[in-house]
């Protein structure tokens, strides 16, 4: 933890002329993706003439406290009832609306009415909120709004899946990334879950820094147009080269380690890419609130195809990011382990005594 903090304090000083102010204004609506527009109803009041921000030396002003929260409770991929459309009625968001209040209200409620093997979820001050949005899911593409995995490692994010929280597993190795403190992955640390999302974008002429809550990743993009490095060197954030098109960041991404693969915390059915992974994000600010983030993904060992997410973030001035200490000590994954072994325990004792009752009833004990 603390050499993520050295590595932002070395990189601090080299801001010298960086420039925090971002134009302000009223809130915004979260912007719509090119494949298809929300119902006229969400039509906003008009607002005050808007100048996209620039730094001293030109490039747009990206810099500051960015959340995904407006996007809690939007799926990755599409349910199937909506087909190829991107964005809820009136009726669907008022539902979507009532499910986020009783979501609500369920975590201030009673948590002791739990299944055994249930431990609940974190108190409610974790919980972290925004409005809530139309998107019926965050892939865009391919138009269904599904994730285009290969049968084989669809197969393996469920055989994942079913070994969460300690059921099945046999060793650390059964943990995903984000469960062993390391590193919640890429692009799955955009994807919003319940606390943490955000991310504090910084700014030089030759740069980009973007620190994530989320364990404290801190990403350093170069401007200056070098090569990627060497295909050998493998990193669990891959290696991020960066350029202006227009007013909008791209942002290219490779060199993943091979143990990234189907190994990150899951986004749906994705649990992240390989060693062929590679990604191209975009960065546009659109309003003096919202930068609208794009990345497509393609990694032929995961992937039939291409395929793109869409998740607006939005500026919050007055939030703070606190240290994440994800679990002390690695307390937890020492009990979740035990926890499996005590499980499996159990089940060989209850097999033992079921064996031997039928013995007794067949000898008619």
């Amino acid at each position: 933890m603390m050499k993520v903090f050295h590595m932002l304090e070395r990189f601090l000083p080299l801001m010298g002329c960086l420039v925090l102010e971002i134009a302000g204004g009223s809130p915004a609506a979260v912007p719509v993706a090119a494949q298809g527009q929300p119902p006229a109803s969400t039509a906003v009041e008009a607002k005050k003439p808007w100048t996209l921000p620039r730094t001293p030396w030109g490039h747009p002003d990206l810099q500051g406290i960015y959340t995904s929260n407006d996007n809690v409770g939007v799926p990755v991929e599409r349910p199937a009832q909506f087909g190829e459309r991107q964005f809820l009625t009136d009726e669907e968001l008022a539902a979507r609306q009532k499910q986020a209040e009783k979501a609500a209200k369920d975590e201030k409620g009673d948590r002791r009415k739990l299944a055994p093997d249930d431990t609940g979820d974190g108190p409610e001050h974790w919980y972290e909120r925004g409005k809530t949005s139309r998107r019926t899911s965050l892939v865009v593409d391919p138009p269904n709004g599904i994730v285009p995995l290969r049968a084989d490692m669809r197969k393996r994010a469920e055989e994942w899946e079913s070994q969460r929280f300690g059921k099945g597993t046999a060793s650390w190795l059964d943990f995903d990334l984000w469960d062993r403190c390391i590193t919640k992955g890429y692009p799955t640390v955009m994807v919003p879950l319940g606390y943490n999302n955000s991310v504090q974008i910084l700014q030089t002429p030759d740069y980009v820094a973007m620190v994530y809550e989320v364990i404290h990743d801190v990403r350093i993009i170069p401007l200056d147009g070098r090569p990627h490095i060497d295909q050998a060197i493998r990193q669990w954030w891959g290696d991020s080269r960066g350029h202006w098109e227009g007013d909008t960041l791209v942002v290219d991404m490779t060199n993943f380690s091979e143990k990234t693969l189907g190994n990150q915390q899951p986004a749906g059915p994705y649990r992240g890419g390989g060693r062929f992974q590679h990604l191209v994000e975009r960065f546009t600010r659109v309003d003096a609130d919202t930068i609208n983030y794009r990345v497509t993904l393609d990694d032929p060992e995961a992937f039939t195809r291409p395929w793109t997410m869409d998740i607006p973030i939005t500026k919050d001035d007055g939030y703070q990011m606190f240290e994440y200490a994800c679990h002390e000590g690695n307390y937890s994954m020492v009990n979740m382990l035990e926890g499996a072994r005590a499980r499996e325990k159990a089940a060989a004792e209850a097999a033992k005594k079921k064996t031997e009752a039928a013995k007794n009833k067949k000898s008619g004990r």
